[in-house]
């Protein structure tokens, strides 16, 4: 299970693994006791943090209030926000035969997901196709839930929080969201 969030600055999202999942060996950053980071391959069911952010050139086109002639709407980061979700879940555990589920606290993110399509030719049209494409590849059925915003807090912290360092930021959810292991990076 997990949640994922796309601001306006980043994309994140955390994976909480069930008891059965089968880690996959993927890159991940963790703290040592003395709080500084170490890179290894995830090989336990650790709870799993990622996050990136949204380049400068499509901040620049997205659509808001100041900038209606904008071309890239929240949504559509939304969206691509979940397929990255996707991809970090692939990469970290075993999902074949498996049906992974994340939340989203955008409702157009989690209505093409479930449909697998959209009326438009654009980049929602593109990024459900790239899903269904990873979807057949990795060999698993992904479902999507709202989550509101108000309690999709942990995936808003991690698209959000980007000006804390990667050590940083594993701290703050270590002592903010604890978990039975601690929080790992996928980078």
């Amino acid at each position: 299970m997990g949640a994922h969030d796309a601001s306006g600055f980043g994309a994140g999202g955390v994976c909480l693994p069930g008891p059965t999942a089968i880690p996959r060996g993927a890159r991940v950053k963790s703290l040592r006791e003395d709080s500084t980071l170490r890179r290894h391959r995830l090989n336990d069911a650790s709870p799993v943090l990622w996050r990136t952010p949204i380049p400068t050139d499509v901040q620049q086109r997205l659509v808001t209030g100041s900038n209606r002639a904008g071309d890239v709407t929240n949504s559509d980061l939304e969206l691509a926000g979940s397929l990255l979700q996707q991809e970090c879940v692939a990469q970290c555990y075993d999902v074949r035969e498996r049906t992974p589920k994340d939340a989203t606290d955008n409702l157009a993110t989690m209505y093409w997901s479930r449909k697998g399509s959209t009326t438009s030719t654009g980049p929602p049209a593109r990024l459900l196709r790239m899903a269904a494409i990873h979807q057949r590849f990795h060999r698993y059925l992904n479902l999507k839930d709202y989550l509101p915003g108000k309690r999709n807090t942990m995936a808003d912290d991690a698209s959000r929080l980007l000006s804390l360092s990667d050590a940083e930021l594993l701290t703050y959810f270590n002592s903010n969201y604890p978990q039975s292991k601690p929080w790992v990076l996928w980078t």
